[in-house]
């Protein structure tokens, strides 16, 4: 696993583009425009000060905003859902009891200049492997599945 930061994204992505990664007291909702107000969620690691957290923050008001139908039909405009798919499936798999939902909110999201949507990263997988791969969806847990 390699850690994500400027290296791994010059790497990795074809485009330019922005990397912010979720912070532990994050939580992934609109709360204005104001920047300021995600100081708590997300902190923006490549291109500083060049960029900013206009698209993250675009991403969460359309999120919040869109209604059920345009939600279907536009989300592929917004996020890679293919990677999206693959991370879910990879955690789900891994029974990864700290990924994006869980209490670390382990999660990196990358936004390509050039296409325009979000893709997300793995991160910090040290509770992969750990969970009870028979509980349900519905079921709460923790760390051993309990």
């Amino acid at each position: 696993m390699e850690h994500p930061g400027e290296g791994y994204a010059q790497a990795n992505f074809d485009h330019e583009g922005v990397l912010y990664k979720s912070l532990a007291s994050s939580r992934f909702a609109y709360v204005g425009d104001d920047p300021l107000a995600y100081e708590a969620s997300f902190k923006q690691i490549t291109r500083n000060n060049q960029q900013d957290l206009k698209p993250l923050i675009e991403l969460m008001r359309w999120v919040d905003e869109a209604s059920d139908q345009e939600f279907r039909e536009e989300l592929a405009e917004h996020l890679d859902v293919e990677a999206f798919a693959t991370y879910a499936a990879l955690h789900n798999l891994l029974v990864d009891f700290d990924d994006m939902s869980g209490p670390g909110k382990n999660y990196y999201l990358w936004y390509d200049l050039v296409d325009k949507r979000f893709t997300v990263l793995s991160w910090d997988l040290n509770l992969a492997l750990g969970g009870n791969a028979a509980q349900g969806p519905l079921e709460s847990g923790g760390p051993g599945g309990g």
